[in-house]
Parts: C-alpha cells; sequence; structure tokens
C-alpha cells in the first residue's frame, strides 16, 4: 500500500476525528478542531496523518511534541499515533514511526518515547518489534478542576511567545 505522511489540516479533521473514535476517545472529540487550530501554531508540536495515494483516503495520524524536560534530556513524546483498525498490519504504522523517529533526528533530539494503555497489548508487542523498550508501567492520576481555560488565560500562558497568534483562537 502506498503510503504518504504529510502535515494535518483543518480538512482532515472530520477522518482524525472517526479514527479517534477507534482508540476510544470518542468524549474527548468536541473541542478537536478548536484544539488542532492550536496546537498547529505552537512550534513544538507536529501533526502529521498517513494518506493513500491512490484516493488521498486519511488512514492514520499522529502527534509529535517535543519535550523539554528538567529532569531528563529533552526529547520527543509521540503523544498520539493511530492506523485505521480496518488497515492495521499493512505497514501503515512503521511509516508512521519512521518518520516520527527521522523528524526527532532532523530537530537535534536522540530520544523518543510514547505511553500505551496498558489493555493495548498488540499495541505493545508493535512498539518492540520495532525496537523499543517498555521503561516502566506507571498510574495517571487526574484531578478536575472547577475553573476551565478561557482566552485570557491562554494569552497569559503564552506571552512569553510573541510570534504566536492566539486571537483567533476561541477557548470555551
Amino acid at each position: 500500500m502506498d503510503i504518504i505522511i504529510r502535515e494535518m489540516n483543518k480538512f482532515d479533521s472530520l477522518k482524525c476525528k472517526e479514527l479517534t473514535v477507534q482508540l476510544g476517545y470518542p468524549d474527548q472529540l468536541v473541542d478537536f478542531d478548536k484544539r488542532f487550530s492550536l496546537i498547529n501554531k505552537l512550534p513544538h508540536h507536529h501533526l502529521v496523518v498517513a494518506e493513500t495515494v491512490s484516493d488521498k483516503n486519511v488512514v492514520g495520524w499522529m502527534h509529535l511534541e517535543i519535550r523539554y524536560l528538567l529532569v531528563s534530556s529533552f526529547k520527543v513524546e509521540i503523544s498520539a499515533i493511530v492506523v485505521d483498525e480496518k488497515l492495521r498490519g499493512h505497514g501503515i504504522g512503521k511509516k508512521l514511526l519512521n518518520y516520527a523517529e527521522n523528524w526527532t533526528k532532523n530537530c537535534g533530539f536522540k530520544d523518543i518515547f510514547l505511553y500505551t494503555n496498558i489493555i493495548r497489548e498488540n499495541s505493545h508487542s508493535f512498539y518492540l518489534k520495532f525496537g523499543y523498550q517498555n521503561s516502566k508501567d506507571s498510574k495517571m492520576f487526574i484531578k478536575i478542576l472547577d475553573k476551565t481555560i478561557s482566552q485570557n488565560d491562554l494569552k497569559v500562558i503564552l506571552e512569553n511567545k510573541p510570534d504566536l497568534k492566539v486571537d483567533n483562537i476561541k477557548i470555551q
């Protein structure tokens, strides 16, 4: 299957949302377009899709993020990666991983990592097959706070990033 990896654009949103549902995240899609609009402008994030050459169908997507950490070396995180469940096993995930690794090297980093749900055993064996190692098992804790982020909060967060234009992004 001939696949190209290209930058995600706003027209990919519907198909990317459909693929995200396959990962088990249907409730998180309400603000998908808003999050895309913001994340796509941030310089340390990179969003790509895997698209078939023959019919220009989006069959996978990936979110890469440069992580600047005090406790360890700077590295790239694969924040999300998904391949259409009907097309898994056709080399699309491998192409996305290769892209991620090359992008990481081109950005000057040597470490790349990702988290995957403990129940995704097929994913675990996939990553092991391509040289990734399980470095730790952990638990995620979350606390829902009463305050939601507003447009003004976003401006304060990004005030030291004058190149970013967030005026047209509406946060609810």
